[in-house]
């Protein structure tokens, strides 16, 4: 019987990328057991068409077949169109009877459109509790259609009230923003309070309770407060920052966090947006799109009005650290200014940052105090006291605080709070001691993840445990321990479970499980269990793996085998792409290379992720450590003096490093690791110019690199370059072995390192110091011309050098930058970059709108500086030079174009951004404007109404 409140519209499963939770009774799912025209080759396979393709493909969909088997046995089945002849169902259910028992399974149901029902007929259903009905599929939709209207699909926005205006984004969209990160809208922080109890015990996630002022705020909150809020309203892409807040575990800075979010949004002055805290990977450019969404509602209500500049706030931030620097200057190369602020535990911090080429500013990072100060035991007392938590005031708190909670943040507020107000040791062993079965076992599982700031997803706690959904909704919410276990939803309504905080989860794991290896063994009972088609639990079990298990781990809990074992475990079930990888590297650090390489080369045959530049597990990474396998490999056969051997294995390195170093955003890791191979390889020689030859290399990488990459990318480049010329020391040295290297190894390797050297020496001096040396190191790197014409390292240390010497003769710097580009063996964004400018400026506009476009679509994808404009057009006296030219296009608030008249040659028009211009413009106004450069072009800066 159904009645009309039940019907639901229903999602359909064909493939392989799907996210359920089979206890959201929400939905209805509809499951295609086998083959569909809509069904992608690339996620399925290819057509079954034999027996064997028919095996392969069962054993593919392995992932799909356990979240189907978890719907069998937790709810009524409707088999439409389906025989039974191939035995798939049939076995599933019989495997759930042996498991779990028959009284344990549903009641389902079968349509056919013919019935004949023989004894053993009947006994094959009736024994696996099917009833089959006479029924055919026209038939079954005819009798729904006829007496059941379909639920109307209505449209709904979410609405932001930003500078006093509203704007809104539809249902659809903000799902698509919520699988990556969280916004702050006018729905969430309306929420009603809930109760004050659940908000202290972390089960209340309202933003009301932040408009009632139930959370405590620490005395850093309001310098904070007032720094991101100046930051907010400085709006050039130069200025996008990072703030750090950094600390103890337990004090405050998740709660912080919020806090700031719920104010800054009701100043009405920046949307507000969290990154996912369980993603390893996020999409950038859905995030430019939002904003850009906004602004672009923004203009429409108020033109003159400055850009929405973003708060995204990052919790977690060590586990995602590499994305802070990358989504900056991502948003800078799309010309979107940005303010981010993250907050990590100071020893993970400094662990994961040490790996890292980036550096905040020491006046960027506010350290929040672990123990209380004295004005803050004053107020906190006060606001437990006005929260009714504390029944009296006065000065003997502050002995209690200073003895018993020893200062602690976390002491004081969890002992408080905690109704039994035991010390907090006590309270986490007695919470565990006192459950028992599968609440305990589920707490202990919760408790795995949890320590590491994760949740786990309903599915694999339920799977981890072996029990069927009924007997685990039954002790985990029927036996009144919803104070230790907290279950939450997120944005794509996958249920999660955690503990009150993560230090609860650490301390449990140290009392009851101290010992890595019995932690192991957990780990792998609960992986085993895994499906990770199943996209939430995918991205929390690779959080897990990659970043507190595996290699990139910090600091280190298992031994390699045992993270060996876990691997083996979990990536033997689901062979995805970037877990492969990690478990590649992890046999790699190891020195264990054949399988390194087997397992390397395999994540690189798995199919890629979309819109990889932004998500997913990229070639490039994989590729990198391709090279630094090979590399690894090439010296230990220099080791056992295999020379042979050894330059083979380079080789191949040199290959893998170069096809690593192109295609998405700027990396430093294979041009560092590519140019440490080669310092590495030259400490091995003994003879001075063969360790000069390979120094060389290794500098002309990094020369490379810097022309390449993004600023903040670069620390590691210049330590190595420092250690590199510590070790080829002064000009004598090379000057004594130029010849050789000229003459013996037919190199311009000498003529470079001295050039080199001087050049670097000319940038610590001053005017006519500078240039003397400047003069000499042109007079050497054209003599090494002399006799390798062809040599680029040379032809590109003479077109700096002319730049530098020569600065008004753009036609002889023009010539010598065209002859680096005919030998350049890889792409350069510093040469496309110069060439493109220089030519605009030698008034040759279509040559010069080539090398932009060979910039813009290769080596500057994702550069800070592909929409930072620079280098303005001068006249004679040095002044900004003057143009005029008509708006002949505006295409949005941040896109239109000008025709330049003061250029009668220029054949195309120049961009501007009208958002930018302080009158309204529009199409047909003469304006006077400046012309700057950035990495797509010439654009038109400061445009005036004339």
């Amino acid at each position: 019987r159904l009645t009309p409140g039940r019907i639901k519209n229903p999602q359909p499963i064909y493939s392989e990328k799907f996210q359920v939770n089979p206890a959201d009774r929400s939905k209805i799912y509809i499951f295609k057991i086998m083959g569909s025209i809509a069904a992608l080759e690339s996620e399925t396979g290819t057509m079954v068409l034999s027996r064997s393709d028919y095996t392969r493909a069962l054993r593919r969909r392995k992932g799909y077949i356990r979240i189907l088997s978890d719907f069998v046995k937790n709810g009524t089945i409707l088999f439409i169109g389906y025989s039974f002849g191939d035995r798939f169902i049939l076995d599933i259910i019989d495997e759930i009877i042996e498991e779990y028992g028959i009284d344990r399974l549903p009641w389902s149901y079968a349509l056919f459109d013919q019935l004949e029902l023989d004894e053993k007929t009947n006994y094959k259903f009736m024994r696996r509790k099917i009833i089959p009905l006479k029924c055919s599929f026209e038939e079954f939709f005819e009798y729904l259609d006829k007496n059941y209207e379909i639920p109307p699909k209505t449209l709904k926005s979410v609405s932001f009230k930003l500078r006093g205006y509203n704007l809104e984004v539809d249902e659809d969209e903000a799902r698509n923003y919520a699988e990556f990160f969280g916004i702050l809208n006018e729905e969430k922080v309306g929420e009603s309070l809930g109760q004050k109890d659940d908000f202290f015990m972390g089960i209340n996630k309202s933003w009301g309770a932040f408009k009632e002022g139930w959370d405590f705020k620490r005395d850093l909150y309001n310098t904070i407060k007032q720094r991101t809020l100046e930051e907010l309203k400085k709006y050039d892409i130069g200025e996008n920052k990072i703030l750090l807040i950094m600390g103890m575990p337990g004090i405050g800075k998740t709660m912080l966090l919020k806090r700031l979010a719920y104010d800054v949004y009701s100043a009405g002055e920046a949307p507000v947006i969290f990154l996912q805290p369980t993603k390893t990977t996020f999409d950038y450019k859905l995030l430019a799109t939002f904003i850009e969404n906004l602004n672009n509602q923004l203009v429409k209500k108020d033109y003159k009005t400055a850009p929405l500049k973003p708060l995204i706030l990052v919790d977690d931030a060590a586990s995602v650290i590499h994305h802070l620097v990358r989504l900056k200057d991502y948003l800078a190369s799309r010309a979107r200014p940005a303010l981010i602020v993250a907050a990590e535990r100071k020893n993970e911090w400094n662990l994961i940052w040490s790996t890292f080429s980036f550096r905040i500013d020491k006046k960027n990072i506010f350290e929040l105090p672990e123990k209380l100060s004295e004005p803050e035991k004053s107020r906190i007392i006060e606001h437990l006291y006005n929260l009714k938590y504390i029944k009296a005031k006065g000065e003997f708190w502050d002995k209690v605080i200073d003895e018993e909670f020893e200062e602690s943040f976390f002491a004081t507020i969890y002992t408080l709070v905690h109704p039994s107000r035991k010390p907090l040791n006590e309270i986490i062993k007695d919470q565990y001691k006192r459950l028992t079965g599968i609440a305990q076992k589920a707490f202990r599982n919760i408790c795995f993840f949890h320590r590491f700031n994760l949740p786990i997803n309903q599915e694999l706690l339920v799977r981890s445990l072996r029990c069927s959904y009924s007997d685990f909704m039954e002790e985990i919410l029927n036996k009144d321990i919803d104070k230790i276990i907290y279950e939450e939803w997120d944005e794509q309504g996958n249920l999660l479970y955690r503990t009150h905080h993560r230090i609860i989860a650490e301390k449990t794991i140290k009392f009851f499980f101290g010992d890595p290896a019995v932690q192991k063994e957990i780990y792998i009972e609960i992986l085993k269990e895994s499906v990770l088609s199943n996209q939430r639990e995918r991205e929390i079990c690779e959080k897990l793996l990659i970043q507190h298990i595996g290699p990139n781990a910090r600091p280190q809990i298992f031994t390699y085998d045992q993270q060996r074992q876990i691997f083996k475990i979990v990536c033997g079930k689901n062979p995805l792409r970037r877990l492969i990888h990690h478990w590649g590297v992890l046999e790699l650090d190891n020195f264990n290379y054949r399988e390194a390489e087997k397992l390397l080369k395999k994540a690189l045959e798995l199919p890629r992720e979309e819109m990889e530049s932004y998500r997913g597990e990229s070639d490039r990474a994989i590729l990198t450590s391709l090279g630094n396998l090979y590399s690894h490999i090439g010296m230990e056969a220099l080791k056992k003096e295999n020379q042979k051997e050894a330059e083979e294995y380079f080789k191949d390195a040199e290959i893998y490093f170069n096809q690593a170093k192109y295609g998405g955003f700027s990396e430093p890791h294979p041009y560092h690791a590519h140019a440490l191979m080669w310092y590495l390889k030259g400490k091995t020689f003994r003879e001075t110019v063969e360790r000069l030859n390979c120094y060389a290399k290794s500098l002309e990488i990094l020369s490379v690199a810097r022309d390449n990459l993004n600023k903040d990318d670069l620390l590691p480049i210049y330590e190595l370059e420092t250690q590199i010329w510590a070790k080829i020391g002064d000009e004598t040295r090379i000057e004594q072995n130029l010849i050789i290297l000229r003459d013996r190894y037919n190199t311009a390797s000498g003529y470079y390192l001295y050039a080199e050297l001087l050049w670097r020496k000319a940038h610590e001096k001053h005017n006519k110091e500078r240039q003397k040396i400047c003069k000499l190191a042109l007079r050497k790197v054209e003599k090494g011309l002399k006799y390798f014409p062809d040599d680029e390292r040379c032809l590109r240390l003479k077109a700096k050098l002319l730049k530098e010497l020569e600065p008004s003769n753009l036609k002889k710097y023009y010539q010598a930058l065209l002859q680096w580009k005919s030998v350049c063996s890889m792409p350069n964004a510093s040469l496309l970059y110069e060439l493109g400018r220089i030519a605009f400026l030698l008034e040759y506009y279509d040559y010069s709108k080539e090398f932009f476009e060979e910039l813009e679509r290769g080596v500057g994808m994702g550069h800070r500086l592909r929409s930072r404009s620079r280098h303005p057009i001068r006249d004679e006296k040095g002044n900004k030079k003057e143009f005029e030219g008509t708006i002949i296009n505006i295409l949005s608030p941040n896109i239109g174009d000008i025709r330049c008249e003061t250029l009668r040659s220029l054949r195309y028009p120049i961009p501007f951004r009208p958002v930018a211009c302080k009158f309204t413009p529009s199409v047909g106004n003469l304006v006077k404007f400046y012309i700057e450069f950035t990495f797509r072009g010439p654009v038109a800066v400061n445009a005036r109404k004339l």
